[in-house]
């Protein structure tokens, strides 16, 4: 039996939960035996700073994340791959990496965000380091795989997967509420509160598409709410991993703004997954894999604020179009980014690894 440790950001960050914990059922039934260690406390989660007490309280973090991290690579010589995710401590790579191929050299190493670009112009760059240090990196995007492949002739593209049977189409539903008025029409945007700030571009096309389509409704999904000056009278729902899927399947249309950014190129497009699978049609912008994501008919690119007024008001008023996006979108999911379909991609690149 081969085994494989995986070191992850944290027991519920979002990249561990998706592109590695998604995988592992498959994996444990294909004869591996899958040990997850995550980051304790969780890789990127900080006490808020503020004197000389907050920055007490952040090292006091720092020591226990290193330590801890230290501890999940004792016994790495005993496994055959150790899968390291996005880095092992931010701003201290490639130290831990360096000590990690000390005790075992089959490492795989995913990258799923631009985390290179926190170094700036630091040469050598610590993620080429880590890179070159691993067997084999996989990238959750092409502009990721460009810049994996000089530092890494291994590398892979393998989007970050999504679940389709858990992320469904909702149930057929009458056109009418119980008190025989129409229902509303969702809008919904998934995300952590980090990425609330994307939202905010949209704010007046999000108002005046509400003005020309009175059913529109705004859903955010979310750890905390958006600002009710940008945002009034928006439905929020706490996130959590059942609500998020069912405020998704609910709603009409997704969301994904982004700033045209190099920061926004390593973006791998997963909230476009989560409304694919779905069947929604998506407003993107067309930034990063976005473009290629809705190629097709899966939904529409819209830049600046007239350019997403209107999309949302073509599709909130087209129910036809809606509908034929949404089923293309869905169908785009299954066959390209569902946990099925990445998995005999994934686990070749993980066995690539193993010398």
């Amino acid at each position: 039996m081969k085994r494989a440790l995986f070191l992850t950001g944290g027991k519920t960050t979002p990249a561990s939960r998706f592109r590695v914990h998604q995988y592992l059922p498959r994996l444990r039934a294909d004869g591996w035996e899958a040990v997850v260690r995550p980051c304790e406390p969780a890789m990127y989660d900080w006490p808020a700073p503020g004197g000389l007490f907050g920055k007490w309280r952040r090292f006091v973090a720092l020591a226990k994340k290193v330590s801890h991290q230290k501890r999940s690579m004792r016994d790495a010589a005993t496994f055959d791959v150790v899968y390291v995710e996005r880095e092992l401590m931010p701003y201290l790579s490639p130290r831990l990496e360096r000590r990690l191929a000390s005790r075992n050299k089959n490492i795989v190493y995913d990258i799923d965000d631009s985390v290179f670009l926190k170094y700036g112009d630091r040469k050598p760059n610590p993620i080429a380091e880590v890179m070159r240090l691993a067997r084999t990196v996989i990238a959750g995007n092409q502009w990721l795989l460009e810049w994996a492949l000089p530092h890494n002739p291994n590398s892979h593209l393998i989007p970050t997967p999504i679940d389709t049977e858990r992320w469904s189409p909702a149930a057929p539903r009458t056109p009418f509420m119980p008190n025989g008025q129409e229902w509303p029409l969702v809008v919904v945007w998934t995300g952590s509160s980090g990425n609330l700030p994307m939202l905010q571009p949209i704010a007046a096309a999000l108002a005046k598409a509400k003005a020309r389509v009175p059913r529109m409704s705004f859903r955010v999904v979310c750890d905390r709410p958006p600002a009710d000056s940008l945002f009034p009278d928006t439905q929020f729902v706490p996130w959590s991993e059942l609500a998020e899927v069912e405020a998704v399947r609910s709603a009409d249309v997704g969301l994904m703004p982004l700033p045209d950014d190099v920061w926004s190129k390593g973006k791998c497009g997963f909230k476009l997954e989560q409304y694919m699978a779905c069947g929604l049609p998506g407003i993107a912008s067309p930034v990063g894999v976005n473009a290629d994501m809705l190629d097709g008919g899966c939904g529409l690119l819209a830049r600046g604020a007239d350019e997403w007024e209107e999309a949302l008001v073509r599709l909130l008023t087209d129910a036809v179009m809606r509908r034929e996006m949404g089923a293309k979108a869905r169908s785009r999911a299954v066959h390209r980014y569902s946990v099925e379909a990445m998995y005999p991609i994934w686990k070749a690149a993980i066995e690539s690894a193993v010398v």
